[in-house]
């Protein structure tokens, strides 16, 4: 079954090591955002995320691949400034 992890190393509640999943990476993946745990639920990238995920068709998993432009731009940049 695939799984998409989506976590934030600013979390302040679930240490980043207990909220990524280790597996085959054909079937897994963590996606880093910026945010906090509570803020998780209203931050606009994590809503594209799971959008992005649920729209996939069944049986057809891939990766979360943020398509060209402006959004996957500010989305590289600001999980790119999320602490490591």
């Amino acid at each position: 079954m695939p799984i998409s992890c989506i976590y934030s190393v600013a979390d302040g509640v679930v240490p980043p090591q207990e909220a990524t999943i280790d597996g085959n990476p054909a079937l897994h993946e963590n996606i880093r955002v910026p945010g906090s745990h509570l803020g998780l639920g209203f931050n606009p990238l994590v809503l594209w995320i799971v959008a992005d995920r649920l729209a996939q068709p069944e049986g057809q998993w891939r990766p979360f691949e943020p398509p060209p432009g402006l959004l996957a731009r500010f989305y590289r940049l600001t999980s790119r400034l999320a602490p490591a």
